[in-house]
């Protein structure tokens, strides 16, 4: 195990993305422990956000049935394609977690995982992209909620900010796929296209 400043002293040679990923994540880390209440947030956004977020879907579903039925089931099935995809790369590709360099400590505990592409922003930026061509207004909320998601877990030092952006690319790409094979949706779902 090696510093991030070491690393950036040593490896002159890292890809350009690496040398991003050390330099930006070493400046987010400055944020953290600095005041208690903005690490609360950042935990809360990290670790529960993602909760809500399916809790809501389920209430979209409990306040309309037929109306949102479709919305969730694209958006739930390009969300889950959007984590198969991820579980995929990451057998082939592991690429260690920042809090694996020995002056990172994460904000809450996490399995030493790999973190390329991030599985959060994959599965719910696939989710909320989902939902964003159905209902702009929801798909918004969605969005805004899932980007706090992927900030936070990078300034929780769960993830190197790259990894957010792979996973964002992803999520974004099978909601794309999912809403163009599944249009309209009782293609796939045997549902009925909201308008």
């Amino acid at each position: 195990m090696t510093t991030i400043r070491a690393l950036l002293r040593i490896e002159t040679d890292l890809p350009i993305f690496m040398r991003f990923d050390l330099l930006f994540f070493s400046q987010t880390q400055n944020l953290i422990g600095q005041n208690f209440w903005f690490d609360v947030v950042v935990i809360f956004f990290a670790k529960y956000l993602p909760y809500i977020l399916i809790g809501l879907l389920f209430l979209l579903l409990l306040k309309d049935y037929k109306k949102y039925l479709d919305l969730v089931a694209v958006a739930v099935f390009s969300a889950s394609l959007a984590g198969v995809i991820t579980i995929i790369i990451r057998f082939f590709y592991y690429r260690p977690r920042p809090f694996a360099l020995e002056n990172i400590v994460p904000l809450f505990s996490h399995s030493v995982s790999a973190s390329f592409p991030s599985l959060h922003a994959a599965f719910f930026f696939g989710l909320s992209f989902a939902i964003l061509f159905y209902n702009k207004k929801t798909g918004a909320i969605f969005l805004a909620a899932s980007f706090l998601i992927a900030c936070s877990r990078v300034l929780a030092g769960l993830h190197w900010p790259s990894d957010i952006l792979a996973g964002i690319v992803l999520g974004i790409l099978c909601a794309l796929a999912v809403i163009r094979v599944c249009s309209p949706p009782a293609l796939c779902f045997g549902g009925h296209k909201n308008h």
